[in-house]
């Protein structure tokens, strides 16, 4: 399935850099250690700011307000060593109960670091939380692990659903927009289970952008017209997120594949409808 995207993609691409130059990234130049790219850093008027360490920053962004039925989104970047305990830190201090990891089989324990414990019975400690993994389940193109976290000050526990997607590579897609679609099904299956619909999923690939915010467009997309809102216009959610983070969406090859998932979902969406209206 190809088409031509109906709108220019210089339009997206000026309003970033003029949003560009409205916010600072003042706060997020004085960490570069904690910054995988040093030309990807969160504004500092929507940068998720911690507060049980020692430096409140954190190469990541709030993405909010996409759309009514969506939840409230993070975007980050892979941790880094010397970052992880912050990255722990956040999904405490943020009550998020779902993460998920955009990335490909090279870079899973090759580029990017396991920042999850992978053997049971094997506590992995970052800073002051604990972490214990419960289960894996291998479901082919992803797996999610279940994650037990304890903060050893505060002794609150919760468990984390991990979901790792690991067939997307850093310069391409996955083989099939019906892949993405289930998984993204699974991911709100997840976050429907919460114990509070307030609290954000915590989503990224290797920079916190291109992967994270085609993610973040398709289930949006999914979102509005499962509640019967119609297909999003997707050059306005565009906007809104490049406003959050630069970068979110990076060519037009990411807005051609959400366009086809978004498709793809819409004709099984209705198909699905008819045939319960028949029965």
């Amino acid at each position: 399935m190809s088409f031509k995207i109906p709108f220019s993609l210089q339009e997206l691409m000026d309003f970033q850099e003029q949003e560009s130059k409205k916010h600072s990234i003042a706060i997020a130049r004085c960490y570069p250690m904690k910054n995988r790219d040093q030309d990807i850093m969160p504004y500092d008027a929507t940068r998720v700011m911690l507060s049980t360490v020692k430096d409140d920053y954190i190469n990541a962004s709030w993405i909010n307000d996409l759309a009514p039925s969506c939840p409230k989104f993070i975007t980050t970047q892979t941790p880094l060593p010397v970052t992880t305990t912050d990255f722990w830190a956040m999904v405490y201090e943020q009550g998020t109960e779902v993460v998920v990891m955009i990335t490909s089989e090279y870079e899973t324990g090759k580029k990017y670091p396991i920042y999850w414990p992978t053997e049971k019975g094997k506590a992995m400690e970052h800073g002051q939380i604990i972490l214990n993994l419960q289960s894996v389940k291998y479901k082919g193109l992803w797996t999610e692990r279940i994650v037990y976290m304890l903060h050893t000050e505060t002794k609150q526990g919760r468990t984390i659903v991990h979901l790792l997607y690991k067939h997307w590579p850093v310069s391409g897609f996955p083989d099939d927009v019906s892949h993405i679609v289930k998984f993204i099904n699974e991911t709100h299956t997840f976050y429907k289970q919460q114990r509070s619909l307030m609290k954000p999923v915590i989503v990224h690939c290797g920079n916190g952008i291109g992967r994270s915010g085609t993610f973040l467009l398709i289930y949006t997309g999914m979102q509005e017209i499962l509640h019967g809102n119609g297909v999003i216009d997707i050059p306005i959610l565009t906007k809104r997120m490049l406003s959050k983070r630069k970068n979110c969406i990076q060519n037009p090859e990411q807005l051609r594949f959400a366009y086809e998932a978004l498709l793809y979902f819409a004709e099984d969406f209705l198909k699905r409808s008819e045939f319960f209206v028949l029965c």
